[in-house]
C-alpha cells in the first residue's frame, strides 16, 4: 500500500542554544518540486506541512488511536538512527576517534569517515545509557553519501527547502560560521554555509 504522511506535533529536545542572531525564513525561496513519498523520511507537503512518512497500515493505526503517534522512525542519519545501541553503531562506523563524557550516563563519540582529502566528514554521536540520543554528520560531501530523508552533505539549500519546507528558524552562532536551520517542533537541524549543507543533526524527541 502507498505510504502516507503523518504530521506529528510533539515537543522536541532543544538544540544547543544559539544566543543571538536568529531569524525566520523571510527571504528564502519557496519549496519547488515536491519529492516522492518515501517511508521513514520527513516530507514537506504544501497543505499538510512537514511530517514523517509511515506505512499506510501504521498511519491508519495512529489515526484511529490504535498505535503510538511517533516520528521516531524518521530520525535516521546514514547508518545511525536515534535509539540505536552503541554496539550496533560501532559495528557500522568502527571505533571512535575521540570519546568525551558529558555526565555519568551520557557521552559523545566522534567517528571519522575515511576518504581521500585533508578534510573528512565525521559523525558525532551522543549516547545515553549506551543508546543514541543525538547524531550529527559534519564536513565536506561524502564519496558514498549518508542521507537524512534524502538529504546529504553538499546538497544545495533549495533541495533542503523542497524536502523539509522552509525552516522555522535560522540561527548563526558566529559571523563566519554556519547558519543552523531548524523545524520546530521536530528535533532536526541542518547547517548551511554559502547555500549548501555542511551539517545535519537529529536528536531524541520528547514524547516520541
Amino acid at each position: 500500500m502507498r505510504p502516507i504522511l503523518i504530521s506529528v506535533l510533539l515537543a522536541a529536545l532543544p538544540f544547543s542554544a544559539y544566543a543571538a542572531n536568529c531569524r525566520g525564513p523571510q527571504g528564502l525561496p519557496r519549496p519547488g518540486a515536491e519529492p516522492a513519498l518515501v517511508e521513514n523520511h520527513f516530507h514537506y507537503h504544501p497543505d499538510k506541512g512537514l511530517g514523517c512518512v509511515v506505512a499506510n497500515a501504521r498511519g491508519k493505526a495512529m489515526g484511529e488511536h490504535k498505535g503510538p503517534v511517533s516520528f521516531l522512525n524518521c530520525l535516521k542519519l546514514g547508518a545511525v538512527a536515534v535509539g540505536d545501541g552503541l554496539a550496533a553503531v560501532e559495528k557500522s562506523l568502527g571505533q571512535p576517534l575521540v570519546t568525551s563524557d558529558i555526565d555519568l550516563f551520557t557521552e559523545t563519540r566522534l567517528y571519522e569517515i575515511q576518504q581521500r582529502g585533508v578534510l573528512r566528514p565525521h559523525y558525532v554521536v551522543t549516547y545515553k545509557d549506551d543508546h543514541v540520543v543525538a547524531v550529527q554528520l559534519i564536513g565536506p560531501p561524502m564519496v558514498i553519501p549518508a542521507t537524512f530523508s534524502g538529504l546529504t552533505l553538499g546538497d544545495d539549500q533549495q533541495k533542503v527547502i523542497d524536502t523539509l519546507g522552509q525552516p522555522v528558524q535560522r540561527c548563526r552562532g558566529k559571523a563566519d560560521g554556519p547558519e543552523m536551520w531548524s523545524w520546530d517542533p521536530f528535533p532536526i537541524a541542518v547547517d548551511i554555509i554559502d547555500g549548501y549543507v555542511a551539517g545535519i543533526k537529529v536528536t531524541w524527541p520528547v514524547g516520541k
